[in-house]
């Protein structure tokens, strides 16, 4: 059965944070998550920073919290990318959906992920993803709605982070693409009827049954 996600909540029209944060005219990569060693968030701040001298308008967006929170903002400071990196802070899930629509592209830097929410959830707001190929990720970004990589490679999510921004009809195409996909096999109405279907498919073979008298 498909994971589901709040297609309602999570969508592309509704509020943005873009000018309460200062990021008009930015190009916004977003990432989300745990601040933990398995979220790796340190990748993604590494290659923000290897890509950011090539493209003067990029800024990063961090939402999460942990134990790490500490040593990613000295990263963030050795990297010499700190006047453009955004620390928010803990958002509720009920809260996400204004900064998913403030971003050009959703990042995904883990060593291992099952099944994140936070993937479905960026593409059911319209925003391309670029994930490590860890876990069951696969099963949610295709190359029409974003682009895997490999885990711990910084110059691979570095590339890919510079490709998508510097083309945004590529970005608007798969943030639609994205944004279907999820309504189609991955929002709350799709998962519950796969798992009716799954239901009916269990009683009919069980009505079937031939009893022995």
């Amino acid at each position: 059965v498909p994971k589901g996600v709040d297609s309602n909540r999570f969508q592309p029209t509704g509020e943005s944070h873009r000018r309460s944060l200062g990021l008009d005219g930015k190009r916004v990569v977003l990432g989300v998550g745990r601040f933990v060693p398995i979220k790796n968030m340190a990748l993604l701040i590494d290659a923000f920073a290897t890509m950011a001298a090539s493209d003067a308008q990029a800024h990063l967006v961090l939402i999460g919290e942990g134990p790490e929170q500490a040593n990613l903002k000295a990263l963030v400071d050795r990297r010499g990318v700190a006047a453009r990196v955004t620390f928010v802070g803990y958002v509720a899930q009920d809260d996400l959906a204004p900064y998913y629509r403030s971003a050009d592209l959703f990042v995904l830097s883990s060593d291992f992920d099952n099944s994140p929410n936070v993937v479905l959830e960026a593409m059911a707001c319209g925003v391309p993803v670029v994930a490590t190929d860890v876990g069951g990720v696969k099963e949610y970004v295709s190359p029409e709605g974003g682009e895997l990589v490999r885990k711990q490679d910084v110059a691979a999510l570095s590339s890919a982070l510079l490709r998508w921004l510097e083309d945004p009809q590529r970005r608007q195409a798969a943030g639609t693409f994205n944004r279907r996909r999820v309504v189609e096999a991955f929002s709350w109405r799709a998962s519950a009827q796969r798992l009716l279907q799954i239901y009916e498919s269990v009683l009919s073979a069980r009505r079937d049954m031939k009893v022995p008298a």
